[in-house]
C-alpha cells in the first residue's frame, strides 16, 4: 500500500511538473535560445515603383514576351545522311537470344525506335537476316561490335554507292 501511494506521488509530481503546450518552456542546463536567422537579400532590385507607398489597387505591367528563337531539333537520321552512307549493319536470326532482348539491343545500343526495333528484328527472324540501316563504315563497324558484345549476331557490309 505504502510503494503504491509512492508511486501515484511521483506520477503527480511529474504531471505537474510537466511542460505543456500552455505553459512556457523553463530554461535547463540543455535549453539552448534559439536566435532568429536573418534573412539573405532578395535578388530583385528595388526599384522607386516597387518600393513607393501608393494606398489602393495596384496595376502589375503586363512582361515583355519575346518571340522564341527556333532551334534546331536533334535528329540521328540527318546526322547519319551529313556522313557518307556506305555501308549497311545487318543482324542474324539465331536460336539463343530471345526476340525481346535482340529487340531491346536494338533500341539500347542502336538507337532505333521500339517500333522499327521489332520490325527489324521480326524481319531477320522470318528471313533469317535484317538490315538495320545505312550508316558510315567506322559507325557501322562500331554498332556491329557493340551488338555483338551484346550477343547479337551482326555484321557490316560495305555499299558500292
Amino acid at each position: 500500500m505504502v510503494q503504491s501511494i509512492k508511486i501515484i506521488c511521483v506520477a503527480a509530481a511529474v504531471m505537474i511538473n510537466a511542460v505543456s503546450a500552455f505553459t512556457a518552456p523553463r530554461p535547463s542546463s540543455m535549453w539552448v535560445p534559439v536566435q532568429p536567422r536573418r534573412l539573405a537579400p532578395s535578388p530583385l532590385p528595388a526599384t522607386s515603383s516597387s518600393m513607393s507607398t501608393v494606398s489602393g489597387p495596384a496595376t502589375i505591367d503586363s512582361p515583355s514576351i519575346e518571340a522564341p528563337q527556333k532551334r534546331r531539333r536533334y535528329d540521328a537520321d540527318e546526322e547519319h545522311k551529313m556522313e557518307e552512307d556506305k555501308s549497311i549493319l545487318r543482324i542474324f536470326n539465331d536460336s539463343i537470344n530471345t526476340r525481346e532482348y535482340v529487340s531491346r539491343c536494338l533500341v539500347q545500343v542502336v538507337g532505333l525506335s521500339e517500333d522499327r526495333a521489332y520490325e527489324t528484328m521480326m524481319h531477320a527472324h522470318e528471313f533469317g537476316l535484317a538490315a538495320v540501316g545505312k550508316y558510315a563504315t567506322p559507325t557501322a563497324q562500331m554498332l556491329a561490335e557493340r551488338l555483338c558484345v551484346s550477343g547479337v549476331r551482326a555484321d557490316f557490309v560495305q555499299t558500292d554507292e
